[in-house]
């Protein structure tokens, strides 16, 4: 098979004789994509792949900003298949060609240069924060003593402000909705209170929320894209993890000999349930949970195989045909409330913050009445203490009916902790092995 990128290449003879073929300008053909749906996404920059069947030659690209694929030129009429969107962009990037498992068009070269309608259904993109549930966990430190070996509030409500973070770090909602910000949260754990300021803060992040009580629900509503018309092109996961598991109801109902919840486990066989035409050829998906990235229970891997092509984070890239990036050491979330230094400065702020803003409102309210009033100088750095100080203030105050759940979201993302030895800190890129 010969690969040309559209344009530089005559379908049917060498490229050196492109030019002279195209002023001939006998039989070509240009593809056009439409969509007929009330809410369509833009129809330029979407991929295409197009085989000429005489001699498997390809021509592939994007479609320019008048949804058109570069013309081709043959000498003589010949059949041509063409893929467009998601399978186009999967088809761009595989070390060899798998087109007849992929939905396409057939066509021909033809005279006077016409063009060839393709739909392209499409109707908005999704980027989604999954999140676990609020759960206990065991504490074995001296503290966790004193409250009967669970974890600290703090750590039961990690993940729901790493989701609310995530939330507003991806592209805004349109109001259309071609584009959509979407927070999937495991409700087991949440109080009532939990839930009202969830639903707030999502809402204020102009994102919508959506609760499952179990991982066939989250299979099911991802699931839901595909009738949808919506393809995902960024999925984040917050939770706990275990070896071949992203377990969502993760919890110790007895400390001592741990539990863990079957209901919201996430493993290869919840994986193999969804459809991965339902991401983009560009998705990423992202899982924060301890050890996504390695097959092997292990403490340290120095002279040991982790198991890194046999682990979920693979599994997710080659059922799904996607990007993945996760962790192989086990994930840390100890920063997600903001480290002691940072709430301390913020605090040493609070009494300089809230003086300048009691006169700046005196300022706006009465500059009319004195022209001579001097607007106050903003203090250094003030929109990010503000904004730690109103997160401090109102944590504290939903923990009186819930949990520290910030409006704005956790302070920093997870890192990775200190175990396994041996392996790489930060997060790691699994591809398909479709595309190496």
């Amino acid at each position: 098979m010969t690969t040309f990128n559209a344009g530089k290449a005559c379908a049917t003879c060498p490229p050196e004789e492109y030019e002279e073929v195209m002023k001939q300008g006998i039989y070509s053909q240009q593809i056009k994509i439409y969509n007929n749906n009330e809410i369509s996404i833009p129809l330029e920059n979407i991929p295409y792949y197009i085989r000429i069947e005489k001699n498997k030659q390809i021509i592939s690209g994007k479609t320019d900003d008048k949804f058109l694929t570069e013309r081709i030129y043959t000498k003589e009429a010949e059949n041509i298949r063409i893929v467009v969107g998601r399978d186009a962009g999967i088809l761009q990037r595989r070390k060899s060609e798998y087109i007849t498992n992929t939905k396409s068009s057939s066509t021909k070269t033809a005279l006077n240069k016409p063009t060839y309608e393709i739909e392209y259904p499409i109707c908005g993109y999704d980027y989604i924060s999954v999140v676990a549930a609020r759960t206990e966990g065991p504490d074995y430190s001296l503290s966790g003593v004193t409250r009967g070996f669970s974890a600290p509030i703090g750590n039961q409500y990690m993940f729901i402000n790493q989701g609310i973070r995530q939330l507003g770090e991806y592209p805004a909602t349109t109001p259309d909705y071609k584009i959509q910000r979407i927070l999937v949260v495991f409700a087991l754990g949440y109080t009532n209170h939990d839930i009202k300021v969830i639903n707030q803060y999502t809402q204020d992040k102009g994102g919508r929320i959506v609760y499952v009580r179990n991982s066939d629900e989250l299979v099911q509503f991802l699931s839901e894209r595909k009738n949808k018309k919506r393809l995902i092109k960024q999925l984040d996961i917050f939770s706990h993890g275990i070896i071949l598991n992203i377990p969502f109801h993760f919890y110790a109902e007895n400390i001592f000999s741990g539990y863990n919840d079957p209901a919201g486990d996430f493993t290869l066989e919840k994986i193999m349930q969804i459809d991965e035409k339902i991401f983009d050829y560009d998705a990423v998906i992202t899982s924060y949970a301890c050890r996504t990235g390695i097959a092997v229970d292990e403490d340290d891997f120095t002279n040991t195989d982790p198991g890194y092509e046999h682990s979920l984070a693979q599994l997710m890239a080659d059922t799904w045909e996607v990007e993945v990036r996760a962790f192989a050491m086990r994930s840390h979330y100890g920063k997600t409330y903001g480290t002691k230094t940072e709430i301390n400065e913020a605090e040493k702020h609070r009494e300089e913050i809230m003086k300048y803003d009691k006169d700046h409102r005196y300022y706006t309210n009465n500059k009319h009445l004195n022209p001579k009033l001097k607007e106050p100088t903003r203090p250094k750095n003030y929109e990010k203490y503000k904004q730690q100080i109103e997160s401090i203030k109102v944590r504290d105050d939903n923990i009186d009916q819930g949990g520290p759940i910030d409006p704005h979201g956790a302070w920093h993302k997870p890192g990775t902790a200190e175990s396994p030895k041996g392996l790489p800190k930060g997060l790691r890129t699994y591809l398909p092995r479709r595309w190496e």
